[in-house]
């Protein structure tokens, strides 16, 4: 479980009537709370409060983009990363916990959920690349535990592969409750 520290004051409707403000104390959140994970602040990312707390997790490219990747070089291939999915695999059912290692083989995602449009894209370095994924309020609620990033080849010099969509990289995280009312927000750093 995670350890969060939390401070009450009086102004919060969250504080008892009879007690004093500015009490603090230690709670333990289970990780369905969104508290597991590693966590960062992105000022001002996509302009609202909710999305400020980002959790990181570490992505590992699939066979096919290190296929592709190589052939960038070799061929003049181009490709661009725009889509997520989310999907309820990727940790252990008897300890939601544990995640299980990614295959770098996949190709799709065990049970896919929700795919859209990724939010931010950064480049670090040259050897690194972090991708932001949200997930609005509306947009599911389901168990979350793998992420998957897409790319669209945008020119081959085999014709027919311009427009392929292929998976570009896969993450596992600890099982996640989404609920309609929560933003879901993860960022997911890749290692070329």
């Amino acid at each position: 479980m995670a350890l969060i520290y939390v401070t009450y004051s009086q102004h919060s409707p969250y504080w008892p009537s009879t007690g004093f403000p500015g009490v603090s104390y230690y709670q333990n959140l289970p990780p369905w709370a969104s508290c597991s994970g590693l966590s960062s602040l992105v000022p001002g990312f996509i302009g609202d409060k909710e999305s400020a707390k980002t959790d990181i997790v570490k992505g590992v490219l699939t066979d096919e983009a290190r296929v592709y990747t190589a052939r960038m070089s070799a061929e003049g291939l181009a490709y661009q990363v725009k889509w997520f999915a989310v999907g309820t695999d990727g940790y252990d059912p008897a300890y939601p916990l544990r995640t299980l290692d990614p295959d770098s083989t996949d190709t799709v995602l065990g049970h896919e959920v929700r795919r859209k449009t990724l939010s931010l894209v950064e480049v670090p370095n040259l050897k690194a690349r972090s991708f932001y994924c949200r997930l609005n309020p509306d947009d599911i609620e389901a168990g979350i535990g793998e992420i998957a990033l897409f790319a669209e080849i945008l020119w081959s010099p085999v014709p027919a592969e311009i427009g392929v969509v292929f998976m570009f990289a896969l993450a596992h995280r600890p099982l996640m409750a989404k609920t309609r009312s929560d933003v879901f927000v993860q960022r997911v750093v890749v290692q070329l």
